[in-house]
């Protein structure tokens, strides 16, 4: 028979183990369990959209824009345009509801008339969270506690050049149906 401190031992163990296989960002705190959860989706979408364009930039007869030669001199910029999510969006100008598809229209519109812009995707929150569960199979317990509407429909934009993105993010910053303009680029070098 297991003595009470035997006891005590293994489940402390057992109980060590559960949270070492949690990542940090999946542990829920009173305060603030959709900011973590959203820091998650934002950190999980940004690594999907580097992988991606590190993929696109590789192809055709160009040379890879990851090689050493070409490293800091022809890097396009890239942003991520998060839009309104009524439940979820902390950003005042949302109030609270979802952006329309009507200013999803605009805003991809007015995406498409900057100079510099040479891509604009969109993607839906069911692609969003395929990709979100896809990314995070091995953490069942961050997959159960996020559901479809939880991670943002958002463009996806492409800069063509080295110079800043700042002038487009300036521009979409507090447009209707924006919720967040990430620039990507200045991210992954931070």
């Amino acid at each position: 028979m297991n003595t009470p401190e035997e006891r005590l031992h293994d489940a402390l163990r057992a109980a060590g183990e559960i949270i070492e296989a949690v990542p940090a960002f999946a542990l829920p705190t009173p305060r603030l369990p959709r900011r973590l959860r959203r820091l998650a989706v934002f950190g999980t979408i940004t690594a999907l959209i580097i992988g991606g364009i590190t993929f696109w930039s590789g192809s055709g007869d160009k040379e890879p824009l990851s090689s050493p030669a070409l490293a800091g001199l022809v890097e396009p910029g890239e942003i991520s345009v998060f839009l309104c999510v009524g439940r979820t969006s902390g950003n005042p100008a949302c109030a609270h509801k979802d952006a329309t598809a009507a200013e999803k229209e605009f805003l991809k519109q007015r995406l498409m008339s900057f100079p510099r812009v040479v891509m604009v995707e969109y993607q839906s929150q069911e692609d969003a969270f395929a990709l979100f569960v896809k990314t995070f199979r091995d953490h069942p317990g961050l997959v159960a506690a996020t559901k479809v509407g939880d991670i943002p429909d958002s463009f996806r934009v492409r800069l063509s050049g080295t110079g800043s993105a700042e002038p487009v993010t300036s521009a979409l910053v507090g447009m209707p149906g924006v919720d967040q303009v990430v620039d990507e680029s200045e991210r992954r070098h931070n």
